[in-house]
């Protein structure tokens, strides 16, 4: 199994809005509860792709698959088998509760409350024949509301990057750090077969502060800091705001139709 498409932040110099207004199909209270897989499966949406691939360093990782992931009762959880791609190896585990706050060996659409996925990635890739990065990261997020027709995603990751060149005149590599949240990210519960919704609400924040040590004479220049926060308003054109060291640039793009979001101007 491997890893999909790396994230790529797009500067848009222009952008026609094509306003895809996705409609919210509102199913009736207490109907179409989704399975395990279903539920976890909500965390490979389009709108959560670039937090997503921002932990993993290789693209969003599938999630994990109820089959392989067996219950340990050690834990209370269940704890998946790793996925190996790009020399790099991912890690997940996932805990049910109740609506009581109790731990389950067992998803129930009746009792099952909500759910949390952790992950870790770890590992060195090799970029081309002279550089490579050693990666090290870890995820936390939740899906709560699955007895009711809107569930909420929340959480962050912190994936740490070392990358070295052979031949560089530096001795040290270029160390960055790339954070990520997902904070009351609401998801409409949809019947089968319709199209994809987005989310209803939320927001999504990603962060990469980078810091390379450059050789005598030369001065450091400091961490480099760059970041995106996309606010979901319920379609899938979302507001973005787009900070790095010319300022704060803030546009609509529309991730129904384009690959990552940017602004330019």
């Amino acid at each position: 199994m491997t890893f999909r498409l790396r994230v790529r932040f797009t500067a848009l110099a222009t952008l026609a809005l094509a306003v895809a207004c996705v409609t919210d199909p509102v199913l009736a209270p207490g109907e179409g509860r989704l399975s395990l897989e279903e539920a976890l499966a909500e965390l490979e949406i389009p709108a959560l792709r670039l937090a997503m691939g921002a932990f993993t360093t290789l693209g969003p990782a599938p999630a994990p698959v109820p089959s392989a992931c067996p219950f340990q009762a050690a834990s209370e959880s269940f704890v998946c088998a790793p996925i190996v791609a790009g020399g790099l190896t991912l890690s997940q585990s996932f805990t049910l509760v109740s609506a009581t706050g109790a731990k389950q060996a067992t998803f129930d659409k009746a009792t099952t409350s909500w759910l949390r996925v952790s992950s870790t990635i770890s590992g060195t890739r090799a970029e081309n024949d002279f550089t490579t990065t050693t990666v090290d990261g870890e995820q936390e997020l939740t899906v709560t509301g699955l007895l009711t027709d809107r569930h909420t995603v929340n959480g962050s990751s912190s994936t740490r990057l070392a990358r070295v060149t052979a031949g560089s005149s530096s001795a040290q590599p270029v160390m960055t750090t790339v954070t990520t949240k997902l904070k009351n990210v609401v998801l409409p519960l949809i019947p089968s077969g319709a199209p994809v919704a987005w989310p209803l609400s939320g927001s999504m924040e990603i962060l990469n502060t980078t810091f390379a040590d450059y050789p005598p004479p030369l001065p450091g220049p400091g961490p480099v800091v760059s970041g995106v926060v996309v606010v979901f308003p319920g379609t899938s054109v979302v507001e973005v705001a787009m900070t790095d060291r010319a300022g704060t640039r803030v546009c609509r793009v529309n991730m129904a139709i384009v690959e990552g979001v940017g602004c330019a101007f």
